[in-house]
């Protein structure tokens, strides 16, 4: 795929996101609560599931797999195994909730690409990402039906009318909730009580730079992290606009489809608007760090970033002034120079350093072809422009925002279409579309996912005597063209309409193929869903890079395939019973077979340290692996997820054979808001990695596994002993502090781990003999699971272990808090430097070690330290290294420790690439006092940068090779700043 390709549809993706603002598309009708017990299925054999299910009660109007409504309240086998989630809503303090909505929303590739979807459909798909909904009922529970099996979701409750919700109650309003339990085909998961979140209230008034309220104007919240929304205006993204893509050889224009306005309610996000008087009270908003925007179509917006807010907090922002902004004319003219009266047209201020720019909505042309718009930010802009909602968007060339904006329309050309059926005679009734751009830029898809208006061509398509066809008032630029018939494949054309032109398209036969799917009885599977991707072959025999839904198997297990349009395709058949199965056909079979073997199903443990986790700490995720004998089918196969239980117990089933992997992961019980998405996703590149285990399930087999959340290690059963004792910190019990045992065995180290209860104890099991280091790491160190903390911990004692020789330790800490600050050189205090104090042990001490970082003014402290003798060290990159030391023998509280950093420089350059051996090479910085060392790789162009290098004078040294005898000397130089100097080296090929 071209960069330009890629660059669209990051485009679109992030338009769909921030297209989350506004619900248009009524949602489905409010579910009963109802009472029903979970439906249990015989992985290892569909006949007797659906014999089980077949006996249970279904609702009228539920959904079947293919979109239809069921008629009556007859048995219908999908809806049986389709699944559903029950609860209750409380306050914090445990009081039921009633008359509240609970919306469940499903992410899955399914609810995107639908039965029926392909490049020649007339309007785009309209996904249901809500999935189902209900109303609390007196008790505050819930009952929500009808889901599909697969998919991560989630919840969103809000007030139907929060002006009419109880005011003490309007600031749970919008609580979403990650659900981390994905139900088997035909369960009921109770979620238990969902606990309304302890929003906050902002209030204030909204004016214009005189002073006047401004009604109507819209207020949104959302816990974000600050990020460069200067860059992309993104608060004032609306799904009725559109985004502007420049540069890179490509221009265009990317529309929100119009299902993007469906997704609003999915967003943790809380919205309200100004009154008459410009006042508003905005409920909701998440504890934290939020993003605060007002917006208004006729004034410039306001973003306020970093707005701290606490549970349950009432807060006036005050007054709140929107300022007026440039007004700009856009003339809109035909080629001749003619105006165009009725045009639409989007103005765009450009973004800053992205060639990426986000298009409003600005009306219609007058009679004179020109808008006058307001608002416009200061800087540079753009407009575009369209004859109706069925022609392409025209750029315009970029100006000063307060100067004109012109966009020319392209002319309008014929294209006259000899389309002949394979054995050369013309073709009597074609299937065509035009989709404007180039079909390597993802044309097509951008047209069939709604990303792109489409031409309207019945109105301007007629037939020829002769048999060709004519197409009028194509627009000038480039198009793709899609031509079929019955019983013909797509054929695809690229071309450039500058004038009327005729061109030919011969079809091919269609290349069908029948798919037949069976269960592991080998008894066919009705209501199976079908997705096929093309792969091998040119762009233009696979026409769409992405899959398609196929169809479903009918009550034989057959389905036809209606053109496989090259020598390779992806097939995947997936069922809620059976799961998914994946074949790559080579050519073109009549039949393609594909078996769901006897599902299977694998059971696990979780411990936390060696002990029953924490209720909802940690989830349990199931992902499917894939290799050479196995490959990828055309859908993937989606995560499952599952909470242990109480007793660490989970299982995950309806499993097909192959290569599985259980991960151990951090609960999301945080990630309820896009800020905490945000930190999760940032979050997951800092920690341990997560504990897991890979397994081969077989057909119809039930699989064991046991992982422990810390580090995990398999039950030791040689010779040696067990290793027990208690911890206790200031004389209290250690509780959830973390014992690790780790014995140097052959061929690698084993390592152990125990959390110390609620009375002090830690158990490290059976451990093998010989020489055993104990270590005691603090419980918010452990809970952190941060790869910088790697080597903390507060205690460490070296044992041997003798056979058979229970060894019973009592660790007893005593501690003491240290802080400090860290300024620059310039004495300005350091935000976010890495502060380690090391105590490396001596004289009858232990060795312990911590690390923090410094807050916003450059303060830090650190907690549970151990009683020692410690060395300092802070650092922070670009910035500067520091050192100090203290010892502390009895002070409950140490500080201030003052530390400056000393400023770091950085060396850049370059070496001829023909100079590194077999492609490594390490340029090392060696001081000329003798006194310091940096060091870093060069990249395979012979690039290298030097970070963090001590200010003072060096010798540059090029040591190549696996075992380099000695480096070679390359250069020097003198590093007097933190400013990066960028180095000529005597390799440089300059």
């Amino acid at each position: 795929m071209r960069r330009s390709a890629v660059v669209t549809l990051l485009v679109l993706a992030v338009g769909l996101l921030a297209s989350w603002l506004l619900d248009e598309t009524p949602p489905p009708p409010d579910a009963t609560p109802s009472s029903q017990e979970r439906i249990d299925t015989d992985a290892s054999s569909a006949h007797a599931a659906e014999a089980a299910l077949a006996s249970t009660a279904v609702l009228d109007g539920g959904l079947r797999g293919d979109g239809a409504r069921t008629a009556n309240a007859t048995f219908d086998p999908w809806l049986a195994v389709r699944s559903g989630y029950q609860g209750r809503v409380v306050t914090h303090t445990g009081t039921a909730v009633k008359g509240m909505r609970v919306r469940l929303f499903r992410g899955a590739p399914d609810v995107l690409l639908l039965a029926g979807v392909d490049a020649f459909s007339s309007a785009p798909p309209q996904p249901q990402l809500e999935a189902a909904r209900a109303t609390t009922d007196d008790d505050g529970r819930f009952r929500l039906d009808g889901i599909a099996v697969r998919g991560i979701c989630w919840l969103r409750i809000e007030w139907p009318d929060l002006a009419a919700a109880p005011p003490h109650l309007r600031a749970g309003d919008g609580t979403v909730l990650a659900v981390q339990r994905t139900p088997q085909a035909g369960e009921v998961i109770d979620l238990g009580d969902v606990v309304l979140k302890q929003g906050a209230t902002l209030r204030g008034r909204v004016v214009d730079e005189r002073g006047d309220p401004i009604v109507r104007a819209t207020v949104r919240a959302m816990r974000l992290p600050n990020l460069p929304f200067s860059m992309f205006p993104i608060e004032r993204l609306s799904p009725d606009d559109a985004i502007l893509v420049t540069g890179n050889g490509l221009d265009a224009v990317v529309e929100l489809p119009p299902w993007a306005a469906t997704v609003e309610a999915a967003l943790p996000l809380c919205k309200t608007a100004t009154a008459a008087d410009g006042t508003f009270a905005l409920h909701g908003v998440d504890e934290g760090q939020n993003v605060v925007a007002v917006t208004h179509a006729d004034h410039l917006g306001v973003l306020k970033q970093g707005v701290v807010v606490k549970a349950a907090e009432q807060r006036d922002l005050g007054e709140i002034a929107l300022q007026d902004g440039e007004e700009t004319t856009v003339t809109v003219l035909e080629p001749s120079g003619k105006p165009v009266a009725d045009a639409e047209v989007l103005v765009a201020g450009e973004s800053l350093g992205i060639p990426v720019h986000l298009g409003e909505r600005a009306g219609k042309t007058s009679a004179d072809g020109t808008l006058s718009v307001r608002a416009m930010p200061r800087g540079r802009a753009l407009a575009a422009a369209r004859r109706s909602p069925r022609e392409p968007w025209i750029l315009s060339e970029s100006a000063s925002s307060g100067s004109p904006l012109t966009v020319v329309l392209p002319a309008h050309h014929a294209l006259v279409l000899r389309v002949l059926l394979p054995d050369g005679t013309p073709c009597k009734e074609p299937k065509l579309q035009l989709a404007r751009g180039n079909r390597d830029q993802m044309a097509v898809e951008l047209q069939m996912l709604g990303a792109r208006s489409q031409l309207e061509l019945p109105r301007r398509t007629q037939r020829l005597d002769d048999g060709r066809v004519r197409i009028d008032d194509v627009p000038a630029g480039p198009w793709t063209l899609l031509a079929t018939s019955k019983g013909c494949g797509i054929e695809s054309q690229q071309l450039t309409v500058t004038s009327d032109v005729e061109i030919e398209v011969r079809l091919r036969a269609a290349r069908t193929a029948v798919v037949v799917v069976t269960d592991a009885a080998g008894e066919p599977v009705e209501g199976a869903s079908l997705f096929v991707q093309p792969r091998g072959g040119s762009r233009a025999q696979r026409i769409l890079e992405l899959p398609t839904h196929a169809g479903t198997t009918d009550q034989n297990g057959t389905c036809t395939l209606r053109d496989l349009p090259t020598d390779q395709t992806k097939v995947t058949a997936e069922h809620p019973l059976h799961g998914q199965v994946h074949r790559d056909v080579a050519g073109v079979p009549e039949r393609i077979d594909l078996q769901f073997l006897a599902a299977g199903s694998i059971t696990g443990t979780l411990t936390d340290g060696g002990r029953p986790p924490a209720p909802g700490r940690w989830v349990a995720v199931l992902e499917r692996r894939y290799d050479k004998d196995r490959p990828r089918g055309a859908m993937p196969d989606l995560p499952q997820l599952q909470l242990p239980g109480l007793d660490g117990s989970f299982s995950f089933g309806a499993l097909q054979p192959g290569m599985w992997r259980v991960t151990v992961q951090d609960s999301l019980t945080d990630a309820s808001t896009v800020g905490g998405i945000y930190d999760y996703m940032a979050r997951r590149k800092q920690i341990f990695p997560w504990s897991k285990a890979e397994v081969e399930l077989h057909s119809g087999e039930t699989l064991s596994v046991r992982i422990d959340a810390m580090l995990d290690a398999e039950v030791f059963t040689g010779p040696g002993a067990e290793v027990r004792g208690t911890v206790t910190i200031d004389g209290l019990p250690a509780e959830g502090a973390l014992v690790v045992g780790t014995s140097p065995t052959k061929p690698a180290e084993r390592r152990t781990t125990s959390r110390v209860d609620r009375t002090g104890a830690f158990d490290l099991g059976r451990c093998p003999e010989g020489a055993l280091r104990v270590v005691v790491v603090p419980k918010d160190v452990a809970e952190s699971r941060l790869l910088e903390n790697l080597w903390s911990h507060n205690f460490a004692r070296d044992l041997v272990v003798e056979n058979e020789r229970a060894i019973e330790m009592q660790i007893d800490l005593a501690t003491f808090a240290a802080f400090g600050e860290v300024r620059d050189a310039g004495g300005r205090p350091v935000a976010d430097c890495r502060v380690v104090l090391h105590d490396s042990g001596g004289e009858g001490r232990s060795s312990a070690l911590r690390s923090t970082r410094t807050d916003q003014s450059g303060s830090f402290r650190v907690d549970q330290l151990a009683f020692g003798r410690y060395v300092v060290q802070a650092e922070k990159d670009s910035v500067g290294r520091g050192r100090t030391e203290f010892g502390n023998d009895g002070a409950r509280e140490f500080g201030p420790i003052a530390i400056e950093l000393t400023a770091l420089g950085r060396v850049r350059g370059r070496v001829d690439a023909k100079a590194i051996e077999g492609g490594r090479g390490t340029i090392l910085l060696v001081a000329v006092s003798g006194s310091n060392t940096a060091r870093t790789s060069v990249d395979r162009s012979g690039r290298f940068d030097v970070r963090n290098v001590p200010l003072g004078s060096y010798r540059v040294l090029l040591q190549t090779g696996a075992e380099a005898a000695s480096p070679a000397e390359i250069g020097a130089c003198d590093v007097v700043s933190s400013e990066p100097i960028e180095l000529r080296t005597r390799l440089d090929p300059r």
